[in-house]
C-alpha cells in the first residue's frame, strides 16, 4: 500500500497522467481510511478521492474537444468556440464546469507552450466569441495555463520578489482577453473581475500548488491593487486556498482530504483577513468538486465544524454556487444540494442553506425561492 501511494505521488508531478494517478490514490488512502475511521467516515473520504479523480479525469480529456488543422502546437482561434458550444450540448450536467476548465488549459497553454518571453505572445481575443455563461469557467483555465507557464520560466530558486514583475506580465496578458462587448463601466468592471480577477486566483491556485513559497511576496506586490472593485491580494490568497485543497500529494495517508487542507491553513502564518479568504477559496474547492455528493459534504464538514470559520467558508460555497448555476443544469444540482436530507438537519440548515443565504446578500430571496424554503 505505502508503494502505491509513492507510485502515485510520482506520477502526480504530470498532469497527463493524474486520472491514473489518483485512481491508484484512491484504492491506496481510501483503503486505509475504510480500516482505521469509523461511523462512515472512510466511504466519505473515498468518495471524496474518487471526486477529484473524476474532475481530474475531465480536466485531462478536454484537449480531445480541440482538433486544430494546424497541430498540435499551433492552436487555431476558430477551434475555442464550437469547442465551448459543444461541450455546453453534450457534457454531462455535472461535468461539464471541468470540461470547460480544461479546454480553456489546454488551449492557451499550446499558445504559450511556444515562447520562453511573453512579450513574443499575444494570446488570440476569443472570450467575446463563446458564450458569457461560460466566461468565468473559461477563465480560471486561462489563469491555470498562465501560471503553468510563469512557474515553468523561472529557475526553482528564483528569488519571489522577482517573480512578481513576470505575475505582472502575465496579468497584462490576460488583460488583452476582456472581451469588448460591454458598453457601460459598470459591466466594464464586471468583465474587469471575470478576466483578471479569476485568472488571478488560478495563478494563485497553482502557484500554491507548485512553489507555495512565492506567495505572500506576490500578495504583498499586489496590495492596492483591485479588478472590478475586488482586491488583488485577496484574490490571490482566494485562489491559493483552492489550490490547498486540490494540490497533489502533501501527506499520506489521507492525501487531499478536507480535514489535511484545514490543517494547513494554519501553516501559513497569515493575519486574519488573508486567513479568511484562504479558507473561501478552500471551500470554493471543496464545494464545488462535491456539490453532487451531499453526504460527503456533510460527513466530513460536520466533523470539523467547531475548527472552521461558517462565513469565511460560506463564501467559498457561494462562488462555487454561482458558478455551477452558470453551467446548464446548475439551477437542479444546486437545488438537489441545498435540499438534501441531512442526518443532522439542525447542521445543515445553518452551514449550508443559512449561511448561503448571508453570504448571499440581495440574493437571499432567490435562494429561498430556488429550494423552496419559506421562513
Amino acid at each position: 500500500m505505502v508503494g502505491q501511494w509513492f507510485g502515485a505521488m510520482a506520477e502526480l508531478r504530470t498532469p497527463s497522467v493524474w486520472p491514473r494517478a489518483l485512481k491508484r490514490l484512491v484504492a491506496g488512502s481510501a483503503d486505509a481510511a475504510d480500516l482505521l475511521s469509523p461511523d462512515g467516515l472512510g466511504r466519505a473520504r473515498r468518495m471524496e478521492l474518487a471526486n477529484k479523480a473524476e474532475v481530474a479525469r475531465w480536466i485531462c480529456r478536454a484537449g480531445e474537444y480541440l482538433s486544430s488543422e494546424s497541430g498540435p502546437l499551433e492552436p487555431s482561434e476558430s477551434e475555442l468556440p464550437p469547442a465551448v458550444q459543444k461541450a455546453l450540448e453534450t457534457a454531462p450536467e455535472d461535468r461539464v464546469l471541468w470540461l470547460l476548465e480544461g479546454i480553456a488549459y489546454h488551449y492557451f497553454r499550446r499558445h504559450l507552450r511556444r515562447t520562453d518571453d511573453l512579450e513574443d505572445v499575444r494570446l488570440p481575443r476569443v472570450l467575446g466569441k463563446i458564450p458569457r455563461q461560460a466566461r468565468p469557467i473559461m477563465c480560471t483555465g486561462l489563469g491555470l495555463a498562465v501560471a503553468d507557464w510563469l512557474v515553468d520560466s523561472q529557475p526553482r530558486g528564483a528569488d519571489p520578489s522577482q517573480v512578481a514583475g513576470s505575475l505582472d506580465r502575465c496579468l497584462d496578458r490576460c488583460r488583452e482577453l476582456r472581451p469588448e462587448d460591454h458598453a457601460d463601466p459598470q459591466a466594464r468592471a464586471s468583465a474587469d473581475l471575470v478576466v483578471e480577477g479569476i485568472a488571478l486566483e488560478s495563478i494563485g491556485q497553482w502557484v500554491c500548488v507548485r512553489r507555495r513559497s512565492w506567495l505572500a511576496s506576490m500578495g504583498e506586490a499586489l496590495k492596492g491593487r483591485d479588478f472590478g472593485g475586488a482586491e488583488a491580494d485577496r484574490l490571490l490568497w482566494h485562489g491559493a486556498g483552492r489550490g490547498l485543497y486540490l494540490a497533489p500529494i502533501r501527506k499520506l495517508p489521507g492525501y487531499g482530504s478536507l480535514d489535511d487542507a484545514l490543517s494547513a491553513v494554519h501553516g501559513f502564518g497569515l493575519p486574519p483577513e488573508a486567513k479568511a479568504d484562504l479558507v473561501s477559496g478552500l471551500g470554493f474547492g471543496f464545494f464545488a468538486i462535491h456539490m453532487g455528493s451531499p453526504k460527503v459534504v456533510e460527513t466530513l464538514l460536520y466533523r470539523r465544524r467547531r475548527e472552521v470559520g461558517r462565513l469565511a467558508l460560506g463564501r467559498g460555497l457561494a462562488a462555487a454556487v454561482e458558478m455551477r448555476r452558470l453551467m446548464p443544469g446548475g439551477d437542479g444540482i444546486v437545488a438537489s444540494f441545498l435540499e438534501h436530507r441531512s442526518r443532522h438537519p439542525a447542521f445543515w440548515r445553518a452551514w449550508i442553506v443559512d449561511t448561503l443565504a448571508e453570504v448571499s446578500g440581495p440574493g437571499q430571496e432567490s435562494l429561498h425561492r430556488l429550494v423552496g424554503i419559506r421562513s
